[in-house]
């Protein structure tokens, strides 16, 4: 689904230093609107999945363009194969992915078809500066383009300065399971991911650069009033905090104020859906176990479950969401359960969902008295979705590059509760297929 909505952006500048992806294009381009879609992959459907967006992308992008990707985990020729064929026409073609894919078939396609020699080696990374490759690794699923085209029930539209953040990687495995997919349009979202990935390949050519995530985590642009709810993150983080923990938690003043006279008796809702969230993360569960004492606030989670019932939910974290709750109130955090399946190709069982996503309505803002007249900063009822590439583990906070994305915006807060609807249904086995869709799915309860 579409959605657009009016900013007024600052114009960020990057200086490129003389080096092997000096080639790397900023756009100075004013954008006074974002334009949001948003595409959630079907289970065991390739025509539904993220890498045939992609696929269908790159053969849209002009000759002119340019093409940057940072991806993970890279093995599906169809998509190196269409940007070897983007590149050949004319298409510039940057791939920043993991080495321990390099003696793939796909790296072999990349590292010969490609006009240049723009592939970078993420190696194992390094955390937060200190050059020690040993620590970590690239972890992001972020695709970009200069110009594309994207194509929504057969209508063409043509966006520019395009950033495509998805849960899912380039992997043939990768595109049979539910993922989910935001392609942003803005010159301002673009530059700054477009300044992140140049400084990620500075750093693993060479690690006396620091790491990117210092300088741009929890970057928006800060004069933009925008900044307040929309924001971009890169990870791994330094220091201490949550980045999910702090949007939630009202102790600083900023945060959900569940009894606020703004919700008028509406319960605040978190539904989450990760496809891991490990207890080094367990600060969120805390934060969320309080805000259900308060009162008026629901919680669902949609969590993933092996063969043998094994949850990757570990155990540290659903006993701190639920510590010390009345029966009632653990009666309004649910847990739903995606199991296993037999992929039909290989006949070994996989995960099916692999998307990473929170969804909160509910009074939020600060609540402090110098803000009460601040239609930005005071609280209100809002919607807002938080998706990114990265797991709720720890090494998804503090020490894997990541990028997440905060969003406020109404119609994308629409489409991804829709898709949680459908992972709910599947994960309690009474979908009607015929009525539910990745995309567009009514509440069930």
């Amino acid at each position: 689904m579409f959605s657009i909505v009016r900013m007024t952006l600052a114009i960020l500048t990057i200086t490129i230093a003389t080096n092997s992806y000096a080639t790397l294009v900023e756009s100075n381009l004013p954008i006074g609107e974002t334009t949001f879609a948003t595409h959630f992959s079907e289970q065991n459907n390739f025509d539904s999945s993220h890498s045939a967006l992609l696929i269908d992308m790159i053969n849209r992008a002009p000759n002119d363009s340019q093409i940057s990707i940072d991806v993970y985990h890279f093995d599906d020729e169809r998509v190196a194969n269409a940007l070897v064929e983007a590149s050949q026409r004319g298409v510039f073609v940057f791939v920043l992915t993991n080495d321990r894919d390099k003696n793939d078939r796909v790296w072999r396609i990349l590292r010969d078809g490609l006009k240049e020699p723009f592939i970078a080696i993420h190696g194992q990374g390094g955390h937060a500066g200190t050059g020690d490759r040993s620590t970590t690794f690239g972890h992001n699923k972020i695709s970009m383009f200069s110009k594309t085209t994207y194509v929504e029930d057969g209508v063409e539209h043509a966006l520019e300065k395009v950033v495509v953040l998805s849960s899912g990687n380039f992997s043939k495995n990768g595109a049979k399971k539910y993922q989910a997919t935001v392609v942003i349009s803005n010159s301002s979202y673009y530059n700054l991911a477009l300044k992140y990935l140049i400084a990620q390949a500075r750093f693993y050519k060479n690690p006396r650069h620091n790491n990117p995530a210092n300088a741009y985590a929890h970057t928006w642009p800060t004069d933009s009033p925008d900044a307040y709810t929309d924001r971009m993150y890169f990870f791994p983080k330094t220091g201490g905090g949550d980045p999910i923990s702090n949007t939630l938690d009202p102790s600083e003043g900023v945060g959900v104020h569940t009894n606020h006279e703004t919700a008028s008796g509406r319960p605040t809702k978190i539904r989450i859906v990760t496809a891991k969230w490990s207890s080094p993360r367990r600060g969120i569960a805390r934060v969320i176990n309080r805000l259900v004492r308060a009162g008026n606030c629901e919680v669902e989670i949609i969590g993933r479950k092996k063969r043998n019932g094994t949850k990757l939910i570990d155990s540290e974290v659903r006993s701190a969401l639920l510590n010390g709750l009345s029966s009632a109130q653990k009666e309004k955090v649910k847990f739903h359960w995606l199991e296993m399946f037999k992929d039909p190709e290989s006949g070994d069982y996989m995960h099916s969902m692999h998307s990473k996503y929170m969804l909160f309505e509910g009074p939020w803002g600060n609540d402090e008295p110098q803000f009460e007249s601040d239609d930005v900063r005071k609280v209100q009822w809002r919607n807002f979705v938080y998706h990114g590439t990265r797991n709720w583990t720890g090494s998804g906070l503090r020490s894997q590059d990541n990028m997440a994305i905060k969003i406020s915006d109404d119609q994308v807060y629409s489409d991804f509760l829709h898709n949680f609807n459908y992972l709910k249904c599947n994960a309690l086995g009474n979908c009607d297929l015929t009525q539910c869709k990745p995309g567009h799915c009514p509440d069930i309860e």
